[in-house]
């Protein structure tokens, strides 16, 4: 029996199954973010809450529609990834009908608690840390970056933000975290996907990592392919050093089976160099 979220169609579970899935395994190793459906009394106690509360719709994709409220000196202030606006309420009541104008019952919608993250450069970012499945079936970690949103953007997502891919490790040294965090996340990794292997033979998996000041990771997104695509490879090729992003392509390639003559050709030229653009 499928979870709660899924879409057979798209084969895929959205924001709000992936939360209930995630929420009911044993032993998570990393923190999740509070998460609730839209409603308005979900959202004002959140935002009672947390005072940052991200709004999602639950089968969203790339950073689309996403939007965060923040309660700040008693107004409340709503800004929109998208058209970059951000509007300013006195109170809830002010608030409310015209932010509910603009999420309709018909489309679905999380609250998300925003975590208490560090930033970068005063910038949002996340790690993205990247699996795939290998030709025997078995999940590989293939590679980690950071994704830093752009100038006053509320979300990693580059390009809805007009952010930018850095090495991970440069990220790491310049806030002092420790370079040897990469089996927390594989820890995280190995319990996200065979939490994942309960509801589906997914391919590949994206997860969208953060730390606290504390160094406590959060499991901020969960990406999987589906039938609109899946966790982008193209991330990986904006590295300095692309060889990830070659070996994500060839282990692609080997485990849907593309012919030996075809991968020859097509990687022939990324393969015979050092792996940097």
């Amino acid at each position: 029996m499928k979870p709660v979220g899924w879409e057979p169609e798209r084969r895929f579970l959205n924001k709000w199954g992936m939360h209930l899935l995630l929420s009911e395994q044993r032993n998570a190793p990393c923190h999740l973010p509070e998460t609730q459906l839209l409603e308005e009394t979900s959202l004002r106690s959140l935002l009672h809450r947390y005072e940052r509360v991200y709004i999602k719709p639950v089968a969203g994709f790339g950073g689309s529609r996403i939007s965060l409220l923040e309660q700040l000196a008693n107004k409340i202030h709503w800004t929109r990834q998208e058209t970059g606006e951000r509007l300013v309420f006195p109170d809830w009541l002010r608030f409310w009908p015209i932010f509910s104008s603009s999420h309709p019952k018909s489309d679905i919608f999380i609250a998300q608690q925003a975590a208490p993250l560090r930033t970068y450069q005063n910038r949002p970012f996340d790690i993205r840390v990247h699996l795939q499945r290998d030709t025997d079936n078995r999940w590989v970690y293939a590679g980690d970056l950071v994704r830093v949103a752009g100038s006053g953007g509320i979300v990693s997502n580059v390009a809805i933000s007009g952010g930018e891919v850095i090495p991970t490790e440069r990220v790491l040294q310049a806030l002092g975290i420790e370079e040897d965090t990469q089996p927390s996340w594989r820890e995280i990794a190995d319990w996200v996907c065979r939490s994942l292997d309960t509801v589906d033979q997914f391919e590949e998996v994206g997860l969208d990592l953060g730390v606290d000041v504390d160094g406590q990771w959060w499991l901020l997104e969960v990406n999987t392919n589906d039938a609109w695509g899946g966790p982008s490879h193209e991330l990986f090729a904006q590295l300095p050093d692309t060889k990830k992003y070659d070996e994500i392509r060839l282990r692609y390639a080997r485990r849907v089976g593309i012919p030996q003559w075809l991968q020859d050709i097509v990687f022939d030229s990324s393969d015979s160099g050092d792996g940097t653009h």
